[in-house]
């Protein structure tokens, strides 16, 4: 059922956060038909290199083929279901641990050890199941339904408003995750709105221009970017960043605003400035749990200290967050509350997430 216009709507009922079966349709309706973020283009520089990951409880292995091809597979057997990949690393070939069932980087099926004797039984028909992929910027992401469009088309104009920010020359630097007492949909729509940053937020809220905090949804993401003031503290981060701004040469627009956060549905977000980068993917472990994975970025090399700052900068936020969503989460099976009103002014962010999220349950 669409959602009345923001003026009028509830947010989401209540249950959606927590109910089993609802996470589960979750899955198969959304987890396994959008472009999910599976890793790094650093981890796969040559070709044989191989990383696996699951993918809305799929398993997967994605991999460069001898030609320096992206390629990626469910990382399953064709014979009875083991790994042809475990972990990471570099191989000429990918090999079942289970019976040695052996096949190649483009997923061909090359050795099945003494199936002589099995009835029409040929190579050919047992290959690696394929997924689709693709790379933007040093991210891969996958996509398990074989209908779905490119991810080039699915990012539609995004691409071309993130160029300032030239995703294509950022360099990994740190990796940090939490795992968090919240539904994943809780987090997001935490993330969606800067109307709880003067409350929850005392650091951001002194250097954020809330007064022209803007978000900007689309047909399948939202954009949010705020304006920095003029004075703060010299020592917070976010200072620095609208510094590395005026000084960073080539950056304009969007980039020039000091920060911009995309969410793009359902569950991955940039978090861009002009020094510093971070991706950021939620992913549900139940009703009521998720994993919130943050990869650090810069355009060059840094000092550990100030890469140090940035993730204790990035943590105290985060913090502050946690607590809010592990608070409500908690608070929701009160007989108290079934739903809420959304803000006009402030959440039409989180009521363009809650507003897809029904279109594509209900598709």
């Amino acid at each position: 059922m669409p959602m009345k216009p923001l003026e009028e709507a509830s947010t989401i009922p209540k249950a959606w956060y927590f109910d089993a079966a609802f996470a589960e349709r979750e899955r198969e309706r959304i987890f396994t038909r959008t472009w999910q973020c599976a890793g790094r283009v650093d981890q796969l520089p040559k070709p044989g290199d191989y990383i696996t990951t699951d993918i809305a409880g799929m398993p997967v292995v994605v991999l460069r083929n001898q030609q320096g091809e992206l390629r990626a597979f469910h990382n399953v057997c064709r014979h009875r279901a083991g790994s042809p990949a475990r972990g990471t690393g570099n191989a000429s070939f990918l090999r079942c641990h289970y019976h040695g069932w052996t096949y190649d980087l483009d997923g061909n099926l090359k050795n099945a050890p003494e199936m002589d004797g099995t009835l029409d039984f040929k190579l050919c028909d047992y290959g690696l199941t394929a997924i689709k992929v693709a790379a933007w910027g040093p991210l891969v992401f996958v996509n398990l339904d074989p209908k779905a469009k490119p991810l080039e088309a699915w990012l539609g104009d995004i691409p071309t408003r993130v160029a300032p920010y030239k995703l294509d020359t950022l360099r990994f630097a740190d990796h940090v995750e939490y795992e968090i007492g919240c539904n994943w949909k809780l987090y997001i729509d935490n993330f969606l709105e800067g109307y709880h940053v003067p409350w929850a937020h005392p650091g951001l809220n002194q250097v954020l221009d809330y007064r022209t905090y803007t978000v900007e949804p689309h047909d399948n993401y939202v954009l949010q970017y705020g304006p920095l003031k003029e004075q703060g503290d010299a020592s917070n981060p976010l200072i620095a960043f609208k510094r590395g701004a005026e000084a960073h040469k080539g950056l304009k627009g969007e980039a020039a605003l000091g920060s911009a956060y995309y969410w793009i549905f359902p569950n991955f977000m940039w978090n861009l400035s002009p020094d510093v980068a971070q991706s950021n993917v939620v992913l549900p472990l139940g009703p009521e749990r998720c994993r919130v994975i943050f990869d650090f970025f810069y355009y060059g090399d840094v000092s550990p200290e100030v890469r140090k700052q940035n993730i204790a900068y990035s943590d105290e936020i985060q913090r502050e967050d946690i607590d809010i969503c592990e608070t409500v989460q908690r608070n929701l099976h009160s007989p108290a509350y079934e739903a809420g009103r959304f803000c006009a002014k402030r959440e039409n962010g989180v009521y363009a997430f809650q507003s897809m999220l029904r279109r594509w349950l209900d598709g």
